[in-house]
Order: C-alpha cells, then structure tokens, then sequence
C-alpha cells in the first residue's frame, strides 16, 4: 500500500512510512519486535497515525518527530487488533480496535468483534454501535464530531456521526444494502459511499441538513468517495466495465481529474485519495495500460510526481497541467487530516 493521506502542507502518510518536510520518517522503533507498521493518516502538526505489530495481533499507534505512543486497547488477547484511521488538528483522533466479545464470521469463524473508538491522544473510548456487534471510525472534524459505519441489530449497515460524544444513525440510503460515511468537515458535511443491489454497485453521496443524496455521475458510473476539505470539494473514484477515473465533486458538477492532464504525458488519474484546504489532490495515476503506477499530487497548476515510501531517495518530477487555474483551488487554510 502506498502513500494514503496528505496535510495541509502538502506531507503525506501511507504505507510503512511518512513522507514529512521533504524527508522520509522512520517507522517507529519497539522493543517487542514488531513485524509490521501501516501509517494511514497525517495531521498539520506531522503527528502519524496507524498500526503496529507483530503476527500475533495489532496495536494503535501515533508517531511524532521520533516519539511514539502506543494507545491502550480493549483487548490485549491474541489476534487482537486496534487502528488509527483517522486524526484531526486539535489532539483528537479516531479508529478501530478489537473488542472482547466474539462474533461469527461470514464464513463460521470465530473472531473479535470490532468498535470504532474515539481517542484524545492517550486514551481510547469506545463509541459502541447502532444496536449490533460492529462499528468502524473514518473520519474526523476539529470539532471531534467522528463519523464511519456501524452495524444494526439486523446487521446491516448505516453511516454515523456522533454528536455530544454518542453515536447517531445518519438514516441509511433508500434502497441501499448497506452504507458507511467517510469523512466530515468543520462545517458538518459528510460524504459516504453505498452499495445496492445483489451486485453491490457502489455510489458516493453527500449527507447536509439531514439528508443523504447520492452523487450523480456521468453515464451511471459507479463510485466511492474518499475524502473532502473544508470548501466542501469532495474526492473519489468512479468506473465503468473498462477503466477507472479520479474525480472531484464541486458545485454540484462531477469533474474527471484526466480533464487537466496533457494526454501526451500518457498519466491517467485511476483514483483521487485524499484532498486539503490548499486544493492539493493525492491520487493515484497510471501509464503504459496500467503497467506503470504510483501516486502523484494533483495541485493547481503542477501534477507532481511523489516519492514510493519504499524508495530511500526520493526523486521527483513535475508535468505542468493547463486549464486549473479556472478552478480557483488557490485557497488557503487549515484543515483537518483524514
């Protein structure tokens, strides 16, 4: 897995490392030989979060400037896992981790339940369910409102928000099997995505003053949301039987990222992953029929190549794009960090 998530100041997080002020960090150091480190999201203050472990079972962790924290959990037995998966400006944070009771797997298996947390830096709460046996943590605002999914007592699946530190069941979509929220921003706004039908075809929406709508893409596209700033411009990726397409979501309209690209350059934005308040995209583009990928920004005027967390020396390059400067995703502020 590749780079992920990105700040405001343009650091990215993903992989088994992050890529900070121009230079990469270290994955955190243990005594008890860890195995394995995810890092899966990034805040302004360069604070990491994610998984740590060995075979056995998995820990949440927060890094910074060398230092690292691992965050207790509800359940410390064998197999047990916990996950930063989302973090915002002002010290909170949020995820996943391992509870002590055990459920039955789509296959008959015994196995943890899961409960989405909500953490301050130290510790870790639970935020429980919809009245089911799991939940899962996505995002999180610098209000500390948390959204992700939880289940039901039916064991489908609805996006929630807290509010006042308890979860609320954001409704559900009509007609949808299941659904999940993704991330929030400071003004209150959510993005999901929800899957229909035997199939599963997935579909984006947006939830504003109570209601879910589902984004209309060009030719029915499906699609999955992933993040969204505090101007509300919203990311993804949507496909049809043949390719994929990153896209942004503003002003009501659907816009291919491929739009900006010189087809020269022969890149293909696959898939938007993240996007800040500066108006930078992380996505994931390909070349040569998908023999060739990795991730690039996507910004107001460059596409940049970025770094593979693997390679020690990192080299980039720029393609100039034409035609953003029409967007105006020249603005800036702080944001929180998925």
């Amino acid at each position: 897995m590749g780079w992920q998530s990105i700040n405001n100041f343009g650091d990215l997080a993903g992989g088994y490392s992050a890529y900070i002020g121009g230079q990469f960090s270290a994955p955190p150091a243990t005594d008890w030989g860890a195995t394995y480190y995810q890092s899966n999201v990034i805040n302004d203050k360069g604070v990491v979060g994610g998984t740590i472990g060995d075979h056995n079972s998995g820990y949440a962790i927060l890094s910074s400037k060398g230092s690292s924290v691992l965050l207790p959990s509800f359940n410390q037995s064998y197999n047990s896992f916990a996950s930063v998966t989302a973090l915002n400006n002002v010290g909170q944070g949020a995820g996943v981790a391992s509870t002590t009771h055990r459920i039955s797997s789509h296959d008959g298996e015994s196995i943890w339940s899961m409960h989405a947390f909500r953490t301050d830096g130290s510790t870790i709460t639970d935020l429980g369910t919809l009245g089911g046996f799991e939940s899962e943590a996505n995002g999180i605002n610098n209000k500390g409102e948390v959204v992700g999914w939880a289940s039901l007592s039916d064991r489908t699946q609805h996006g929630f928000v807290t509010s006042g530190g308890k979860m609320v069941d954001l409704g559900g979509i009509a007609g949808a099997n299941s659904d999940q929220a993704i991330d929030i921003n400071d003004a209150g706004l959510i993005i999901g995505n929800a899957d229909f039908g035997w199939s599963h075809n997935s579909y984006a929406y947006v939830h504003a003053n109570g209601t879910s709508t589902l984004i209309e893409t060009p030719n029915g596209f499906q699609s999955k949301s992933s993040a969204l700033n505090n101007y509300g411009q919203i990311v993804g990726r949507m496909w049809d039987r043949s390719r994929s397409y990153g896209f942004m979501y503003v002003n009501g309209q659907v816009i291919d990222l491929n739009t900006f690209i010189d087809p020269a350059q022969g890149w293909s934005v696959e898939a938007a992953l993240d996007i800040n308040d500066r108006g930078q995209i992380l996505t994931r583009a390909c070349k040569n029929q998908g023999r060739s990928c990795t991730e690039m920004i996507l910004s107001p005027d460059i596409l940049q190549s970025i770094p593979t967390p693997q390679v020690p020396e990192p080299a980039t390059y720029a393609m100039m794009l034409t035609g953003l400067g029409m967007l105006a995703w020249s603005r800036r502020s702080k944001r929180q960090a998925k």
